[in-house]
């Protein structure tokens, strides 16, 4: 009932100011409902009259994620996160994008390096850190020296972790 008002609020407030920085909390509310073609138009017109609104842009991108729209929340996250190095949600939600799209591990280093430079207690992209510095150290060992016999051990580091954990 609560949440029913509030959302009633929020529209009113978006009805007289499409641009108005609330447009996110009702956007969000429809996803949350999984009403997602008026989470995205919501987005859609918010940020047309505001469209440095990180928040808003962020919404969208978990529209377009639900919608397996991967590629343009890749490219809307990699915007939230260069206006706003800090929004954890959003490197963490772009690291899953990255993950499912297959990109690079150097990049997706770089994502879990901001993380810790934002949480230094993150466990989970300070175990993703080692494990790809030992299988980048591994890679680069094995490209640089042959093996001096059949007999030599190849024990490799264990794999990197692929699912990141989100608040």
């Amino acid at each position: 009932m609560e949440t029913e008002k509030h959302k009633k609020e929020l529209e009113n407030f978006f009805a007289l100011d499409f641009g108005s920085p609330y447009f996110p909390l009702l956007a969000n509310i429809y996803l949350e409902e999984k009403d997602l073609k008026r989470a995205e138009k919501v987005c859609e017109i918010g940020l047309e009259h505001n469209p440095q609104n990180s928040d808003g842009q962020y919404v969208l991108s978990k529209v377009f994620i639900v919608n397996n729209q991967l590629i343009k929340a890749e490219r809307l996250l990699k915007k939230v996160v260069a206006q706003n190095p800090i929004h954890l949600g959003a490197v963490k939600k772009l690291l899953t994008v990255l993950e499912k799209l297959n990109r690079s591990r150097h990049t997706m280093a770089e994502y879990h390096k901001l993380i810790i430079k934002i949480d230094h207690n993150n466990t989970y992209s300070i175990d993703w850190l080692k494990n790809y510095t030992q299988l980048s150290n591994h890679q680069e060992l094995k490209e640089s020296k042959k093996p001096l016999s059949n007999n030599v051990n190849k024990e490799t580091p264990k794999e990197l972790p692929t699912k990141l954990k989100e608040d």
